[in-house]
């Protein structure tokens, strides 16, 4: 199986200023109900997802909200890559991979995958809409977030008194966070997102940052 070298993954990446991000869906796609945000992403900062994840390679300038949004989510974690065969498909739109029940993430993995078609994925991804790197075997870099910080929750429905329980069924609701909360909720995690013109971090003073690529890969 041939894969580039990580190094060169990370200088494709630094050329678009891009960042790999595992997002919690809104809405939650089929097989995560288990995990509600942010039992979700902390499931992945506690390395409880190293057989796979979906991901989108996401940049300044992309949209976060709405139908044409570039992620299929705005807040997730950005991963790293232990090893090369960390990367195991990339798309220029959705793979379609999927979870089984002990989480292998099935992502009908090819046999080889060069830079250039890594490249492909970020410069030719799809118009108004996300690409899709599936990794494994993952590094955990931090959290990322971008307007409108939207995440998806259980909502419980108003039932009659007298509803059985098995007949009262819950639902998703998605619902927009303030950056104190995202702060509060993920309190040991460095917390970066995009300006107009490149990287921020959030500090401990709640404020914007300006980094470059290298101070986050």
């Amino acid at each position: 199986m041939a894969r580039p070298d990580v190094s060169a993954v990370i200088s494709l990446l630094r050329s678009y200023n891009a960042l790999v991000v595992h997002f919690s869906g809104t809405p939650k796609g089929a097989g995560y109900n288990k995990y509600p945000f942010p039992d979700d992403l902390n499931n992945v900062l506690n390395m409880g997802a190293l057989n796979g994840l979906a991901c989108s390679v996401v940049m300044p300038g992309d949209n976060f909200y709405g139908n044409t949004r570039n992620a299929i989510g705005s807040i997730g974690v950005v991963l790293g890559f232990q090893e090369p065969g960390s990367i195991v498909n990339a798309c220029r739109g959705d793979c379609g991979s999927g979870a089984d029940e002990n989480d292998n993430r099935d992502a009908n993995p090819v046999e080889n995958i060069s830079i250039d078609e890594l490249e492909d994925t970020i410069a030719n991804r799809k118009i108004e809409s996300h690409n899709e790197w599936v990794v494994k075997n993952q590094e955990i870099i931090g959290i990322f977030a971008a307007v409108p910080l939207e995440i998806s929750i259980f909502d419980y429905p108003d039932f009659p008194d007298d509803m059985p329980e098995s007949l009262k069924e819950k639902t998703w609701l998605n619902k927009s966070i303030g950056w104190s909360e995202l702060r509060e909720t993920f309190p040991k995690s460095r917390i970066f997102s995009f300006s107009q013109n490149g990287l921020v971090e959030l500090n401990n003073n709640m404020e914007f940052v300006p980094i470059s690529h290298a101070d986050v890969y």
